[in-house]
């Protein structure tokens, strides 16, 4: 297990140097001030969808990105995908990603955090949102949103969400302008892997759990030494019982990834891994070896993971209130039919 800090400029260490929610808050203020308008009236979208994400990053946010597309793809509609990892904060170039140029009046959706999209919109081409419908596709998993959001609803005429949860976080934001487009999982699932257990080192008969997280979305949010004491709890040093820990940007927070050791040097059957694989393809090669799966509290990858999950026989603990209802066996039909891309305006098919 390693994490070795990468060499950051040294404005940047200064920077970080900042308390966490006040350079957030600069940052979004300095560049709301200068990055590029919409169109006051959103036009008519034209044939096509320009999906913007970090499409070259194992995250969360960037995993709902590639499904959309994939999605897209599957369903015969013309998409272009624009990569925005690079601009964001605590990049690593996970794999390989070229861009492509949308055509004039393709409808424009944003898989970006509110508070960074005047950023984002400051690395794109100035022209970019003119004569566009632009769409932000938020979520978030407590009942009210950071005041910090409001910031971003300047630079989206709607927003996408993935559960009614999310919905009612957001539509204090933009009342009317919120719709549920759950994740399409059903429209791309999760590809088998070929890779088994013998393959990340675990033994053919143990029980494996296993939980995925990214330290750059808060390790007190994360909160993974508590599942690792859950764990210790429920099993102890028992051999044939084994927590799989996924994490993302270990390198970017080393302390964090240092307490994470600490947490599990006493039981050696625990397992952590930090490689960069693309989040699909490491769900599903981690999905073949575990036993189940605790889901943690970030909202984006744990929703992406829990309906990868549910689609296999694996349980899946999740909590009940954090923007979990796409998952409830009365909403699996609806919300399938939503996932091809059609979608619910506050209850409402479109």
């Amino acid at each position: 297990m390693s994490g070795k800090a990468p060499n950051l400029p040294l404005l940047h260490r200064l920077w970080r140097r900042l308390p966490a929610r006040g350079r957030r808050r600069m940052l979004t203020a300095l560049t709301g001030a200068v990055a590029p308008r919409l169109d006051r009236v959103p036009p008519v979208s034209a044939t096509g969808v320009a999906v913007v994400g970090e499409f070259s990053r194992a995250s969360g946010l960037g995993e709902g990105a590639r499904l959309m597309s994939r999605s897209l793809g599957q369903l015969g509609i013309p998409h272009w995908d624009i990569d925005v990892g690079p601009m964001l904060p605590a990049h690593t170039a996970d794999f390989a990603f070229a861009s492509e140029a949308p055509p004039p009046g393709a409808l424009l959706v944003l898989h970006v955090n509110p508070p960074l999209l005047p950023l984002v919109l400051l690395g794109l081409p100035r022209g970019l949102v003119r004569g566009r419908r632009v769409v932000g596709y938020w979520s978030w998993e407590l009942p009210a949103v950071p005041p910090e959001w409001r910031a971003g609803t300047r630079f989206v005429h709607e927003v996408w969400v993935p559960s009614d949860f999310a919905a009612a976080a957001v539509e204090p934001l933009l009342p009317g302008h919120v719709r549920v487009v759950p994740h399409p999982v059903t429209v791309v699932p999760p590809v088998p892997s070929a890779l088994d257990r013998a393959a990340f080192g675990l033994p053919p008969e143990a029980l494996v759990v296993l939980v995925s997280f990214n330290l750059a979305s808060s390790f007190e949010r994360k909160n993974p030494l508590a599942a690792i004491a859950a764990f210790r709890a429920a099993f102890g040093d028992r051999a044939d019982r084994i927590l799989l820990l996924k994490i993302g940007n270990p390198a970017h927070f080393p302390t964090d990834f240092a307490r994470i050791g600490a947490a599990v040097i006493p039981a050696p059957r625990q397992t952590c891994t930090s490689a960069a694989l693309r989040l699909s393809r490491a769900l599903s090669r981690a999905m073949r070896t575990a036993c189940g799966s605790i889901s943690l509290a970030s909202t984006r990858r744990r929703r992406v993971l829990a309906a990868a999950m549910a689609s296999t026989p694996l349980p899946v603990p999740i909590s009940r209130m954090r923007g979990n209802d796409f998952l409830r066996p009365k909403a699996r039909g609806r919300r399938a039919a939503a996932s091809r891309l059609g979608v619910t305006f506050r209850g409402r098919e479109r």
